[in-house]
């Protein structure tokens, strides 16, 4: 991201998030790091994923939605919505 922002090839934050495929969000931070403490800083950046002790949604739970959602005739309030058209 440095790289593409300092030599040009991204104009913008907005340009390297789209070259890296990020949020251009993930691209402040990164620059945020960077400013807060150079290079060693932005290795500080963890491995992506929930916090440590953050709850998922469990697989019984998932599986009981997945089935609900195929049915044909449910849910309701969901049928005829294009935005969720297969």
């Amino acid at each position: 991201m440095l790289l593409l922002l300092k030599t040009g090839e991204a104009q913008s934050r907005n340009a390297a998030a789209r070259q890296l495929d990020v949020h251009r969000h993930t691209v402040s931070d990164w620059i945020g790091l960077y400013e807060e403490g150079g290079i060693e800083k932005t290795q500080e950046v963890g491995d992506p994923g929930p916090e440590p002790g953050q709850e998922s949604i469990p697989s019984e739970v998932m599986e009981a939605l997945k089935e609900r959602l195929s049915d044909p005739e449910g849910p309701k309030q969901l049928q005829g919505n294009p935005a969720l058209a297969r």
